[in-house]
């Protein structure tokens, strides 16, 4: 019987790049943001999920990438234990680059999102998502990942 309870704590870095000299940008309003998975895993099998709405004020149609500060950084990880971690990006901006279902940790890495529109503002929805292995029980404590977020028109 799985008796420890498993914490999460996805941290997300957002980046707004300037272009030149002109008066176009981005901006994420709020960052850094951290996002706590409201429900705690308790069994075997079990999955939790979380999810955080990101506002980005632009004047201009842009890209958002996805990326991270060193390899494996996308996967929730505790002493050196990780959890099973998918990711999903949403958002009536996103029109149809939205992620109708979940997304593994590596391929969230090679997602490009296009907003079309000028703004100013939309919001963005990033869900996490974790499930522990049906075979195993990870030790219990705080799992964190750190995704960046970069704006770029």
């Amino acid at each position: 019987m799985f008796k420890h309870l498993v914490q999460f704590a996805a941290m997300v870095a957002v980046v707004g790049w300037a272009r030149g000299v002109t008066l176009a940008g981005a901006t994420w309003n709020g960052q850094p943001y951290s996002l706590t998975m409201p429900t705690h895993i308790s069994a075997i099998g079990q999955a939790s999920t979380g999810s955080i709405n990101l506002p980005l004020q632009h004047d201009s149609a842009c890209n958002i990438s996805v990326s991270v500060a060193q390899a494996g950084n996308e996967v929730l990880t505790h002493a050196g234990q990780t959890l099973t971690t998918y990711y999903k990006l949403t958002g009536a901006a996103l029109q149809g680059d939205a992620d109708a279902t979940w997304v593994t940790s590596s391929d969230f890495l090679t997602h490009v999102y296009h907003i079309a529109s000028t703004g100013p503002m939309d919001t963005l929805t990033l869900s996490v998502k974790a499930t522990v292995p049906a075979n195993s029980a990870p030790p219990a404590g705080d799992y964190n990942a750190s995704i960046i977020l970069t704006v770029t028109w």
